[in-house]
Order: C-alpha cells, then sequence, then structure tokens
C-alpha cells in the first residue's frame, strides 16, 4: 500500500480515513483470530474430557479384574483347604 497521511478514501460513496480502515481491517483480523483460538479451546476442551473418560474407564476396568483375580484365588485357595 502506499504510504499516504491520513487520506480519506472513498469506499462505497462513504469517506473513510486510511486509518480507521485500517483498523477495521485489524479489528476484524482480531476477531477472526479470536475465533480460532474459540475453536483451539473447545476441541482441547474435548480432548482432555476424551482423555479423562478414558483413563477412568481404564482404572475401572484394571480394578474391576483385580477384584475378580483376588476373588478367584481366594476361593480356590480355600476350596483347597
Amino acid at each position: 500500500m502506499l504510504d499516504v497521511p491520513d487520506v480519506q478514501i472513498l469506499i462505497g460513496g462513504d469517506a473513510f480515513s486510511k486509518k480507521k480502515t485500517r483498523s477495521r481491517i485489524i479489528f476484524r483480523a482480531h476477531i477472526i483470530g479470536q475465533e480460532h483460538v474459540v475453536v483451539v479451546v473447545v476441541v482441547v476442551v474435548v480432548v482432555v474430557v476424551v482423555v479423562v473418560v478414558v483413563v477412568v474407564v481404564v482404572v475401572v476396568v484394571v480394578v474391576v479384574v483385580v477384584v475378580v483375580i483376588v476373588v478367584v484365588v481366594s476361593y480356590v485357595y480355600t476350596s483347597r483347604l
């Protein structure tokens, strides 16, 4: 872009200064950037929730397997006595 000091630019019949136009473009880019941040935050939250659920399920399965093994071993041990 040309370095024109604060010249009125005609856009659709309305007069905008170059500074205002630039600040609006920056503002729109900032909003678009925030939308991307929101999407990233939502994805991160979903991934964290999925990981927590998987960890909880794995822990529950391990506990159930250990309890079943202990019960079976104790039953076999007491039945041999």
